[in-house]
C-alpha cells in the first residue's frame, strides 16, 4: 500500500509526495513483533492527519505476541509518522500488544483489524478494531471495539481507554468501530 499526500496551492491540488513501506525498510528498533509480508498488511487502509502527525492504518499487518512465537496472527497494526517540515519520520508502531491489560483485559485475536479505522485530534489517536472479541454473557463474541491513544511528552502514544458497544448492541460480527471521526475530545464511532 502506499499513502499520497496532497495540498492544495493557488493554482489546485497537487501530490506532494507518497509514503510506501518497503519489505526490507527498517521499521523501528523495538518494532521486532510486527514482521515482514508487507504486501498483505492493506498499508494505507485508513489514514488520519493532524499537523504533527500522521497515522496509518495496515488492519492485516502480522504481528507475533512475542518475538519468538511460531504464530503470526493478523490482528494489524498502526504506523505513525512524526511531521517534520514537509517531511513525515517513522515515530511508533501500535499493535493490540500495546493495549493496557488494566483497560483491555482480552487477548488480541486473529483478524482483530486493529487500525481498520483511525481519527486524530491533537494529542489523540482512536483506532478501531472492528472485530475486537468480547467476552460477555460467557460466549465471545466479535463485536467490535475502539481503543483510544494519547500522545505522550516523551513521544511516545500509551492507550488509555477502550470503547465497546453497549451490552443491548452488541452482536457477533458487529463491526463497532468500522469508522471513526475525531473532533477536540469527542469521536465518533461508526457501528454498522
Amino acid at each position: 500500500g502506499v499513502v499520497v499526500i496532497a495540498d492544495r496551492s493557488a493554482t489546485g491540488w497537487r501530490i506532494r509526495r507518497t509514503i510506501k513501506l518497503l519489505e526490507d525498510e527498517p521499521l523501528l528498533a523495538n518494532s521486532s513483533t510486527v514482521i515482514h509480508d508487507r504486501a498483505g498488511w492493506q498499508f494505507g487502509h485508513s489514514v488520519a492527519l493532524s499537523s504533527s502527525h500522521l497515522a496509518v492504518g495496515a488492519p492485516y499487518a502480522s504481528v507475533r505476541p512475542i518475538p519468538a512465537a511460531d504464530t503470526d496472527p493478523e490482528v494489524g497494526a498502526v504506523v505513525i509518522y512524526k511531521r517534520s517540515g514537509n517531511n513525515f519520520e517513522i515515530q511508533d508502531i501500535l499493535t493490540p500488544e500495546d493495549l493496557s491489560t488494566k483497560l483491555w483485559p482480552h487477548d488480541a485475536n486473529p483478524s482483530e483489524f486493529f487500525g481498520y479505522s483511525l481519527g486524530l485530534s491533537g494529542g489523540l489517536l482512536a483506532i478501531g478494531a472492528p472485530n475486537a472479541e468480547h467476552a460477555a454473557e460467557n460466549a465471545n463474541l466479535d463485536a467490535g471495539a475502539t481503543h483510544i491513544f494519547e500522545l505522550q511528552t516523551s513521544g511516545g502514544w500509551t492507550h488509555v481507554a477502550s470503547l465497546e458497544p453497549p451490552s443491548t448492541e452488541r452482536d457477533t460480527n458487529g463491526w463497532f468501530g468500522k469508522a471513526l471521526a475525531m473532533n477536540g475530545f469527542e469521536v465518533l464511532v461508526g457501528h454498522p
